[in-house]
């Protein structure tokens, strides 16, 4: 089964309460979801247990699996480039296309010259 990497949970604080922004259940369609870092987790300046714990993360990455970039740009960048790494410069990206309310799959190849 596909799975949907979302870098990083949008939330915003709501009357104290930290609450979801975006619904990500039309992303279903594509594989389960797995969030790689809490949307109210603290982005530390020293980036390497990020990095190392995207790594553990995106260690079975394949051209069945999708990454939606919503978050901080630096952990955007990161988990790309990881699954870069991982998949031979494949990457399948999701995009919210608002005209039809739902993702869409954008195919890259990275490594391609």
């Amino acid at each position: 089964m596909s799975t949907v990497y979302v870098v990083q949970e949008s939330m915003r604080k709501v009357n104290g309460e930290w609450r979801r922004i975006h619904d990500l259940t039309p992303a279903l369609v594509y594989g389960k979801i797995k969030i790689m870092v809490s949307g109210d987790q603290y982005l530390p300046l020293s980036i390497q247990p990020i990095i190392w714990e995207f790594k553990k993360k995106l260690k079975n990455f394949s051209d069945e699996d999708f990454l939606l970039l919503v978050g901080d740009p630096v952990l955007i960048g990161i988990a790309t480039a990881i699954a870069s790494d991982i998949n031979r410069g494949i990457v399948n990206f999701l995009k919210w296309d608002r005209e039809t309310s739902a993702y869409v799959n954008i195919d890259a190849d990275l490594h391609q010259k």
